[in-house]
């Protein structure tokens, strides 16, 4: 409801993560806007994309403009794991708001390994689940790892003082095969090293809330999550948050 499809010929068309970034679901596409058929040899193999203006959400509300890329919905995923989305909103107030200006908000995330129709950017894209096993939001998961040792990790955009985490764990039991895990621990780097985080309380691994650890506080260019995942299943993270 409020949104639209691309379609040329017999070819729907999708947006996603290698063209428009980490925050496509900011963007929506005005009824006004102008549609362009550009042959792209280079592409993919060979392909014709679909360029749009989008309008895009903005912190203060208002709406600015960005020029996006569409591609044949058989050809995505073949560049970079990220977020795609075929169904895009009309209306800027329908597009996802972009998520507040913290830490974890303007920091690079990156993992050990994301699964590809997930997203490292789910970590810290400011939206909230409703549990831990909802499918409706972006996530990353380690998927099909099981029983591995995986990370993820917050490249900060300059050194913060912190002094705590809180880590909503992504567990589809009974559906899929993905589970909170069965241990991890919270590392910073100091300079070239990583070290354990001081005077940590417990590291929490239950589904459906936010698991909140907080340490003796630190000065971190960057933080790390070491999941150990349990015995035959995948794991993955819905959101994560720090403390400053």
């Amino acid at each position: 409801r409020g949104r639209v499809a691309l379609q040329r010929g017999p070819l729907v068309y999708a947006f996603e993560g290698a063209d428009a970034g980490r925050d496509l679901r900011r963007l929506a596409l005005l009824p006004s806007s102008p549609l362009s058929a550009e042959p792209r040899p280079d592409l993919l193999g060979g392909i014709v994309a679909i360029r749009a203006e989008a309008a895009e959400r903005r912190v203060d509300g208002s709406a600015g403009t960005r020029r996006i890329t569409a591609v044949p919905y058989h050809a995505w995923g073949n560049r970079e794991p990220g977020p795609m989305l075929v169904w895009i909103p009309e209306d800027p107030a329908l597009a996802d708001p972009p998520p507040p200006p913290t830490i974890a908000g303007r920091a690079h995330p990156s993992a050990s390994h994301c699964w590809g129709p997930d997203t490292v950017g789910a970590l810290n894209d400011g939206i909230v689940p409703p549990t831990s096993r909802d499918l409706s939001v972006p996530r990353h998961t380690w998927w099909d790892r099981r029983g591995t040792e995986e990370w993820v990790q917050y490249d900060l955009e300059s050194p913060a003082r912190v002094r705590g985490v809180e880590v909503y764990w992504f567990d589809d039991t009974g559906t899929g095969g993905c589970k909170v895990p069965a241990s991890w621990r919270l590392l910073w780097r100091d300079g070239g090293d990583w070290r354990p985080v001081a005077g940590a309380g417990e590291h929490g691994t239950r589904a459906d809330r936010f698991n909140r650890v907080e340490f003796e506080p630190v000065t971190a260019g960057a933080l790390r999550i070491e999941a150990r995942l349990q015995p035959g299943a995948s794991g993955g993270v819905l959101e994560w948050r720090v403390i400053g």
